[in-house]
């Protein structure tokens, strides 16, 4: 068969195949290595005839052509995909520019031990203004809780809380000095504005 279309090793996106092999068009696969026929025998123990050819009902006529013409065995792998085996012949198109990779990310935060009344509400709409206002992205912010080891008593506990509160005030994150900044560039940028203004409908500057 003629055409044919080698992606390198790595190319990694939607492949498009020539019947009788198939592959799901919806999933991401990977080339995975490029064989000779020589090399699927000697190499990785494959009978190239009976495997990827008669076992696709495809002839020995076209698989001694294949093998004539030096046509090669080309590996594609997918996450949760059988692997696919194919002359490259037998591609149709395959990813010459790639995919850009993509992940569910989750930011976790260990907050340490905290008592069970604790709220955490105000600090979770922090969390989701901060993550709304610097990404944009559509996100939740949940609480998932892990058992405490060992037990805490009242006066520990009273202990414990009276040092966490008293740095809480004093600490300023670098975001809030951020937004604090911007707002007041904004009131000095209102005002020279203003005063502009107020100079051109006096006449002095134009």
């Amino acid at each position: 068969m003629s055409d044919r279309k080698t992606p390198t090793i790595g190319a990694l996106g939607i492949y498009t195949l020539r019947a009788p092999f198939t592959i799901d068009g919806n999933a991401v696969y990977e080339c995975d290595s490029i064989l000779s026929f020589k090399e699927a025998e000697v190499e990785q123990a494959h009978n190239v005839l009976n495997d990827f050819y008669l076992a696709n009902g495809l002839s020995e006529a076209i698989y001694l052509s294949d093998r004539d013409a030096e046509v090669h065995i080309v590996v594609l792998k997918a996450s949760g995909k059988p692997t696919i085996y194919v002359p490259d012949s037998y591609i149709d198109s395959y990813p010459n520019e790639g995919v850009v990779p993509y992940n569910h990310v989750i930011l976790s935060i260990s907050l340490g031990a905290l008592p069970d009344q604790f709220s955490l509400d105000q600090v979770k709409a922090d969390i989701s203004n901060i993550v709304r206002e610097r990404l944009n992205v559509n996100h939740e912010v949940a609480v998932h809780l892990a058992p405490a080891t060992g037990a805490v008593t009242q006066s520990d506990h009273n202990v414990a809380e009276t040092h966490r509160l008293s740095g809480v005030s004093d600490v300023v994150t670098d975001y809030e000095k951020l937004r604090e900044s911007q707002s007041k560039v904004r009131v000095l940028t209102d005002s020279v504005l203003a005063y502009n203004q107020l100079l051109k409908d006096k006449n002095i500057i134009s």
